[in-house]
């Protein structure tokens, strides 16, 4: 039988001296970010306020039972005319998707769902409300 010769272990380089090298860390060969990140963008246009007749429209869609649309209108104006209110109607939107996805999953009672929908729908007529007030 013809005897193997042990492999000899191959040098491994050695990179701690090299740029860019994060040793000892949990987080070793992934992306590193170090400093600040900067993403560089033009800031969003500031438009006028919102029109009587816009206002109008968004009542409509909403009295039609097309709130998902009239959310987008009405944060389309707010963005560009109140961040406050922008934050707000960001925050309906969720609250609408969450209702709906609780409705689908069957995780909700009809009489909490209509209670829970009615009041967001509240809250969106009171924000056009107070855009039109602020315009």
């Amino acid at each position: 039988m013809v005897e193997k010769e042990p492999e000899k272990a191959k040098p491994q380089a050695n990179i701690s001296d090299s740029k860019n090298v994060v040793q000892g860390s949990s987080i070793q060969g992934q992306n590193v970010h170090i400093g600040d990140i900067h993403y560089h963008s033009t800031p969003p246009k500031k438009t006028g306020p919102a029109s009587p007749e816009q206002l109008e429209d968004i009542r409509r869609l909403i009295s039609r039972g097309k709130v998902e649309p009239a959310i987008k209108a009405l944060l389309d104006l707010a963005e560009g005319q109140d961040e406050d209110w922008a934050d707000s109607l960001h925050m309906l939107s969720n609250q609408w998707q969450d209702l709906n996805k609780r409705e689908r999953l069957g995780a909700i009672a009809y009489s909490d769902a209509t209670v829970r929908r009615n009041q967001i729908i509240q809250s969106l007529l009171q924000a056009a409300r107070s855009l039109q007030e602020e315009a």
